[in-house]
């Protein structure tokens, strides 16, 4: 069988500077592929949106570029590797072992990836995974930073929200099996559910416009509902947008709790 290798040529000390450039075209094509929805493209890429959102802001992205209401997206990846597992021994071996873990190889400098029965597209994003696993050793743990938001939004879900009748990060299980459009928090209503979206920026509340016209487009019945960290910090532009297709809105948390809970509980089974 014909050998066909995909590689890419890293000189000395240019690493860093090789895997930045690598790192933005991937990140791009994924958001390409998504319409902007950084959620779906941090899937695609096997990592967290909060990092996609570090990445964006470092290398100047502009993700309207990318806005569509008609998303579609190619693949669904996730790490096999337990961050703890990676940052053991020394940054040699953390690297070594990213390579291993995408059966990329090191050659002096140049790093090689073979491609079997012509799988150009599982090669290049396993040789992109590779590569942004190196970039991230160095800096995950400080791009983890988070506001408690989301936890206090789970908070009060949980508190006043069944068990049984509550779902986290849910995703329609016949139109979006791999989850690229997520709710926050799915509620069973007393005749259709009730789609709960947390928004603590402009990038989740496009990601919810996004999943809502999806919503819709499949024909699914619902209710939507959004709880905003502070809907004042918004652009008006985004709000807009999906004012247009969500029905009740809550401007913070703290109104959520005064008025949001009772307009929940009315709704669900008793």
């Amino acid at each position: 069988m014909e050998d066909r290798t995909f590689f890419i040529s890293l000189g000395a000390g240019t690493l860093k500077d090789s895997v930045s450039a690598f790192e933005r075209d991937i990140i791009k094509k994924a958001l390409e592929k998504t319409g902007g929805n950084q959620s779906a493209a941090a899937r695609i890429l096997g990592t967290t949106k909060r990092i996609i959102q570090y990445k964006v802001s470092k290398y100047g992205i502009d993700c309207e570029e990318f806005d569509s209401r008609e998303v579609q997206t190619y693949m669904h990846l996730t790490y096999d590797n337990d961050d703890k597992d990676i940052h053991k021994g020394t940054r040699q071996k953390i690297i070594a072992n990213a390579l291993s873990a995408f059966k990329v190889e090191d050659r002096d400098g140049e790093l090689f990836l073979r491609i079997s029965e012509n799988n150009y597209g599982d090669a290049l994003y396993s040789f992109a995974q590779a590569l942004l696993k190196i970039a991230g050793v160095s800096n995950l743990s400080r791009e983890r930073g988070r506001s408690t938001f989301i936890d206090d939004f789970q908070e009060l879900m949980t508190e006043n929200i069944p068990e049984d009748l509550r779902a986290f990060d849910w995703s329609h299980p016949a139109h979006d099996p791999h989850g690229m459009f997520t709710v926050d928090c799915y509620v069973k209503g007393i005749d259709r559910p009730i789609l709960i979206f947390a928004l603590p920026d402009d990038d989740r509340v496009r990601d919810a416009t996004t999943a809502l016209h999806k919503f819709k487009k499949w024909g699914f019945s619902f209710l939507s509902l959004a709880i905003f960290e502070d809907q004042e910090s918004i652009s008006r532009k985004t709000l807009a947008g999906f004012s247009d297709v969500c029905d009740k809105q809550f401007s913070s948390l703290a109104a959520a709790k005064q008025r949001g809970i009772s307009y929940l509980q009315d709704s669900m089974p008793r």
